[in-house]
Parts: structure tokens; sequence; C-alpha cells
């Protein structure tokens, strides 16, 4: 089930010029500009916020770009993300994933998924 957003987003042609900035570093980064980015740029100062501690943490340091997606694949396939397991997931692909790596991943998360809701149902 498809549900209507519950936030506008911000047009980048009409957006004030510090959030042009931004999106334009989103953009240069990314290729494009998510929706979610465009909808919290309702909140400029939240939005800006947030792109800073995306770079931050999406850096590769002691983890792997590729390893961060996988993580993220997982979050977003924990909390019913479908926007962010799709953007993610073509992520994944341009960094080189198939789909044999793909579906290795996904049956991980299942697993696990799968255990933390019997250890939630046992009461453990």
């Amino acid at each position: 089930m498809t549900t209507a957003p519950r936030l506008q987003p911000v047009p980048e042609e009409t957006a004030p010029d510090d959030l042009k900035a931004a999106f334009a570093e989103v953009r240069a980064a990314l290729g494009f500009i998510p929706d979610s980015f465009r909808m919290m740029a309702n909140h400029p100062d939240f939005f800006k916020g947030f792109w800073q501690h995306m770079k931050a943490v999406s850096e590769p340091k002691r983890i792997d770009a590729k390893t961060k997606v996988m993580l993220a694949i997982a979050i977003f396939a924990a909390t019913n993300c479908q926007y962010g397991l799709n953007a993610q997931t073509r992520r994944l692909r341009a960094l080189g994933a198939d789909d044999a790596e793909l579906t290795e991943l996904f049956a991980v998360i299942a697993f696990w998924q799968g255990l933390g809701m019997w250890n939630n149902a046992v009461g453990l």
C-alpha cells in the first residue's frame, strides 16, 4: 500500500539561496536530490544538519562504503522503508553488487530479523 506524502517537497527552483547551495552539494555527491531531503528542507536547519551528519557517517573510514550501504539496506528492510531500501539497493548495485550478492544480503537480513522476532515473541 502506498501512502501519500505528508509534506510537500521544497522545489529546488524556488528554494532560498542557502538551500540551493545545499541542494547543489547533495546533487554533486549523490547525483540527485532524494525526495526525503527535499521534504526535510521545509526545516532548513534540520536538513542542513542532517546532510552534514550523513556526510560524516558515510565517509569510508574503518568501515568501507559498500559495507555501510549494506548496513543501510538492513536498517531500511527492518524498518520497512521501501523508498530507502530501493535507493540503497541501487547504490549497492552501483558499487558492483550483483543479484547473487544481493540475494545473500537479503537472506542474512531475513535470518536476523526472524531471530529477533522469535526472541521478542518468547520474551528473551
